[in-house]
């Protein structure tokens, strides 16, 4: 015997909630019930939107095309970091060393 489960059904959610409609017998029951059925897609769109905001936010920092996006990473100051960086030379390690801690 085949699986029920596999098998697609070709209702389109407005067909089905106008047959569910059928079922009661007051007007005002259906009314309350689209009602309910237009609420309920109100907040599974806006859970569905926060959530998928929360997941970009949370996807940028390995996002390997976000340098196309953003400002490109300050060049490396040089081939050694020395030990106690002066002036200049501090300055431009500390901007690449807070550009990497970002990433």
């Amino acid at each position: 015997m085949p699986d029920m489960r596999s098998r697609f059904l070709p209702v389109s959610f407005s067909r089905l909630v106008d047959g569910l409609c059928e079922e009661f017998a007051d007007e005002a029951q259906c009314a309350g019930f689209r009602e309910m059925v237009d609420q309920m897609q109100r907040i599974i769109a806006d859970e569905a939107y926060s959530l998928q905001r929360r997941l970009t936010q949370l996807y940028d920092p390995f996002d390997r095309d976000s340098e196309l996006l953003h400002a490109p990473p300050p060049p490396r100051p040089g081939r050694n970091r020395p030990k106690n960086p002066k002036g200049e030379k501090r300055a431009a390690w500390d901007r690449y060393d807070a550009y990497q801690d970002q990433r």
